[in-house]
């Protein structure tokens, strides 16, 4: 739920800025697919688009998602030309279907080359939804590389096939999340490229008072999913991955932060942890909550948003009381 910063640092613990990242990943795809839409033989607009397409490629496959959006908003007024006849490989299909395979992405998600990117990129939880991790891994000889997540393609590949190898068009997300999502296109204020989503919302617990003196049933108390801007967009998002609805399977989690509160007298006591190298009272609370404690780090453990969105209500609540 963190903005995809760069600089990144990688799974290897390198650090990869922007220009680097973009080079690997337009040395890996650019040529190939440039030699793939020159196989595409069109007539009449269908040319000009395919035309068009590839005079840009270098611009689309590194294209802002900003910019993205002014070139979807341009293909809206000639979606009626994917469907045209061409002829692809011998074969006669419809345009977008002979984009999709001049891109490649179905085949380029499994290759090294798409891999590589994730290790470099390291977003290590979902930033959708913050539920799941996405990880990169690989075997100790190096020589298996594993990706444990998938791709979304935030504006959809088949409605715009021409953006499905776009780097900033690919979100590194968790397979509930892009399933969920399928062919939504959301604000781009969900955009993780361009946004802390985390900010877009707050979780917040109905029937808390209980919670604080521990004598509420699991079950006796509501999460409530908060927006805090526009609340179109917000349903959009909601709507798209069913948060709310996923989250209320979690109240045990919110049980023990509302525990852990009341108990914070004696984890907030630095003495009783004398054995504890760290004298940082940050890192106590690390492990004391069991995530991590600055809104920055929601990425790099999954239900860091709702536990520290919990954490403060209860604060709050065990104060006003």
């Amino acid at each position: 739920m963190n903005k995809i910063e760069f600089d990144r640092v990688g799974v290897d613990g390198e650090t990869y800025t922007r220009d680097q990242v973009e080079k690997h990943f337009c040395d890996s795809f650019e040529k190939k697919i440039e030699g793939r839409l020159g196989q595409i033989s069109a007539s009449g607009y269908a040319k000009t688009m395919v035309g068009i397409i590839q005079n840009h490629l270098h611009d689309l496959l590194i294209a802002s998602p900003y910019k993205l959006e002014y070139w979807r908003l341009l293909v809206d007024k000639y979606q009626y030309l994917l469907s045209v006849k061409v002829t692809f490989n011998k074969e006669d299909m419809p345009l977008r279907d002979a984009l999709l395979k001049a891109f490649h992405y179905d085949n380029y998600r499994k290759r090294n080359g798409m891999k590589v990117l994730a290790k470099m990129l390291n977003v290590k939880s979902c930033p959708y939804c913050n539920m799941h991790y996405t990880l990169y891994a690989e075997s100790k000889k190096g020589k298996d590389r594993f990706a444990k997540f998938q791709f979304d393609h935030f504006v959809d590949k088949n409605t715009y096939p021409m953006f499905s190898m776009s780097l900033y068009n690919l979100i590194p997300s968790c397979g509930v999340c892009n399933n969920s999502k399928e062919n939504k296109t959301l604000s781009l204020s969900y955009h993780p490229y361009c946004a802390d989503i985390h900010r877009n919302f707050y979780f917040e617990v109905q029937n808390e008072m209980d919670l604080l003196y521990g004598t509420s049933k699991v079950d006796s108390f509501e999460i409530n999913f908060v927006p805090t801007g526009d609340k179109i967009e917000f349903q959009e998002y909601e709507s798209a991955f069913h948060l709310e609805a996923l989250y209320s399977r979690h109240k045990d989690v919110v049980r023990e932060v509302y525990d852990k509160v009341y108990l914070a007298a004696y984890y907030g006591y630095q003495p009783y942890f004398r054995f504890i190298p760290s004298k940082d009272y940050d890192y106590l609370k690390r492990l004391w909550l069991g995530t991590y404690t600055d809104e920055k780090d929601i990425e790099k453990r999954p239900m860091t948003k709702l536990i520290l969105d919990v954490e403060q209500q209860a604060w709050e609540g065990l104060v006003d009381d």
